[in-house]
């Protein structure tokens, strides 16, 4: 791992909130009111459950994308921090937040990190970061920031990818699809969606690209869900690791040495965005000294536009004149950027971004002359921590009819093969009452008790067939991650499918079809019999036994057992470990008997097993035993570190 220079800081988790700044476009603007909003309201009440179900950053750690940036800008580095003769390590990519979980106390006991800063990150200039979004007239801002920017520029982050529009207007592989959220959770209906939802919904599915369905929303098209089977299984692949969320301390004044300010800073450095929960039609705007960037000096007490924006970037030196005296006074220096999802020609922006300011965070001004009255933008920040690469241990293929898609439910559950009843299962009702890290959930969302449309799958009318896969790996997590399994193991996959509406519409469970994804071995239902629920439900099990040798931790020893002592001198150079980034490394290993023990890898490319990823094991012919037998051969081992399971919901 590398290590740097230190700029020593103190670390110290504050509440957070805001006010913003805009940026002024060309004369042929189009006015804000033409846009759509669609950040359901949630009461205080609401926001805090929600956060009490994910884990709160409490620390942000510096990593390779931020040591880059501060080693090219040097001399650039923020104020605050002085430098240092002590050393500090980077951590690895998508593991640099130290968190506190829910039903945990921070307790001062996390110790701050060692973190340089530079004066100034603009993610958006980054090829991780896609182009600005439009969102048109439709209500789907929260789909528009968390899945098409930020797991977009996460995923992208994390993964070395390019999502920056190719010529001829191609859209980027590598872009996240918002449509696949927001027609999951607004119920067929142009209508603002619930920020917790949506990040349910991005954790238990992922996202697939926008090549494999389109961001293009219209009133029609939002009515439907994607119905390709093949594009919910390149969804799985895009889940994030973790939702979690942190504070700015807005209660009373804020400015660039708030602790909140600055872990929200690292994490714009680490080269990531976030999130924010706003009103947006309270923002009052005020031009700064360029005389083409808006600055929102206050934000009016009421609380009107609820909307999603997303973070991405800082300018320590951005100055906006709050109490419009010509000055530079205390107070006024210093901004965040956001991103908009209203296209690149709006009124008040700067090529679909906006401003703001430090100060405008806080409650309170620290600014001489400016007015009391006052609401920040934003009081916390959501993130979404990417994984560099996910593959699901088994996924379900559930093949189901109905003509009404907003009475069926869906619950899986794993057991041992010899048993009848599920060990764990993971189950939803209608009201979208999702737990986090797992697929089981409701298909429908009722929102604010509206009547959703009664239509099928796409979003027609009719009876119609739908494959729709299923990732696993939450309940086998559920119900093993504590100790894992061997290879071998033979699990029973249940798949629960209800009707909870006794009328003339049912839904019929066809057929489950379960994958290894590691292997490409599937095995259908042996019952081919069509059940049909109305009102009640219906099962279906698989009996499927594992061939990944499996493991329980992120430092996971393997060990192999061959039928005769093994000779040690035919070993070196004929096994190899190929890692999630395809690269081949011959891993440390021992020998005792006949049992082969391959360490876990500590390399550049790996530190150690990562947990839902598939690596193999490769061993040669030329691997002999004491008495001369060698394999026929190659041999190939999947290994696979079942992580333990935590339960956000």
């Amino acid at each position: 791992m590398k290590k740097i220079t230190a700029l020593l800081i103190c670390v110290l988790l504050i509440f957070q909130t805001g006010i913003m700044v805009f940026a002024d476009d060309e004369t042929d603007e189009v006015p804000c009111d033409e846009f759509g909003r669609g950040l359901a309201t949630m009461t205080k009440e609401q926001w805090d459950a929600f956060n009490a179900k994910i884990p709160m950053i409490v620390d942000v750690k510096p990593n390779s994308i931020a040591l880059n940036r501060t080693e090219e800008s040097t001399e650039n580095r923020t104020a605050t921090y002085a430098d240092t003769e002590e050393e500090v390590q980077t951590a690895e990519l998508g593991s640099e937040m130290t968190y506190v979980y829910p039903g945990q106390s921070s307790g001062g006991s996390v110790a701050p990190s060692e973190f340089p800063l530079t004066r100034a990150v603009d993610v958006s200039q980054s090829l991780t970061f896609p182009p600005i979004g439009n969102q048109g007239s439709m209500n789907s801002c929260v789909a528009w920031s968390l899945t098409y920017y930020q797991l977009t520029n996460n995923n992208c982050a994390i993964r070395g990818l390019n999502a920056k529009t190719a010529s001829g207007g191609t859209v980027n592989a590598n872009i996240m699809s918002p449509r696949f959220t927001y027609t999951l959770i607004n119920g067929g209906l142009n209508v603002p969606t619930f920020y917790d939802e949506a990040c349910a919904a991005v954790m238990s599915y992922g996202a697939p690209s926008a090549n494999d369905f389109s961001s293009a929303m219209n009133t029609s098209n939002i009515k439907g869900w994607c119905t390709s089977a093949d594009t919910w299984t390149k969804a799985i692949y895009n889940k994030p690791q973790k939702i979690t969320y942190g504070y700015i301390n807005t209660s009373s004044t804020v400015n660039s040495e708030t602790q909140g300010v600055i872990n929200l800073k690292r994490i714009l450095s680490n080269g990531y965005v976030v999130t924010i929960p706003t009103f947006v039609n309270s923002f009052n705007y005020t031009k700064n000294t360029t005389g083409r960037v808006w600055g929102c000096r206050y934000a009016s007490d009421t609380e009107l536009g609820g909307h999603a924006m997303t973070v991405v970037g800082y300018d320590d030196d951005f100055w906006v004149d709050v109490n419009g005296n010509g000055r530079r006074d205390s107070g006024e220096t210093g901004a965040f950027k956001i991103a908009n999802s209203w296209g690149t020609n709006v009124s008040n922006y700067t090529k679909g971004y906006v401003w703001v300011p430090y100060d405008a965070l806080g409650s309170v001004s620290a600014v001489s002359g400016a007015s009391a009255k006052r609401s920040p933008v934003f009081s916390a920040y959501y993130f979404i921590e990417p994984q560099k690469d996910y593959t699901p241990l088994l996924v379900a293929d559930v093949t189901m009819k109905t003509d009404k898609r907003n009475q069926v439910a869906i619950e899986l559950g794993v057991s041992d093969a010899e048993s009848s009843e599920p060990k764990s299962m993971i189950s939803a009702v209608n009201n979208y009452n999702i737990a986090f890290n797992t697929m089981a959930k409701s298909l429908l969302v009722d929102i604010d008790n509206r009547s959703l449309l009664d239509k099928n799958f796409s979003g027609g009318n009719g009876n119609e067939t739908v494959t729709i896969p299923f990732d696993l790996t939450p309940v086998i997590k559920k119900a093993y991650g504590s100790k894992g399994f061997k290879s071998g193991t033979t699990l029973k996959l249940y798949v629960k499918v209800t009707d909870d509406v006794n009328n003339g519409s049912s839904v019929t469970l066809n057929d489950v079809k379960i994958t290894e994804p590691i292997t490409g071995r599937e095995k259908e239902c042996s019952d081919k019999t069509i059940l049909t629920a109305n009102n009640n439900s219906v099962v279906k099990t698989v009996d499927f036994s594992i061939s990944p040798i499996v493991g329980h931790s992120e430092t996971q020893d393997i060990t192999v057992m061959f039928n005769s002592n093994i000779r040690e001198s035919s070993l070196s150079g004929n096994i190899s470990l190929k890692t999630p980034n395809n690269s081949a490394i011959e891993p440390e290993y021992s020998v005792n008997g006949n049992r082969l023990t391959v360490y876990s890898p500590e390399t550049e490319n790996l530190d150690g097993y990562e947990s839902d990823t598939k690596y193999e094991l490769e061993l040669k012919p030329q691997i002999k035993s004491l008495g001369g037998n060698n394999l026929i051969n190659d041999k190939k081992i999947y290994i696979y570190i079942l992580d333990d399971f935590y339960v956000y919901w």
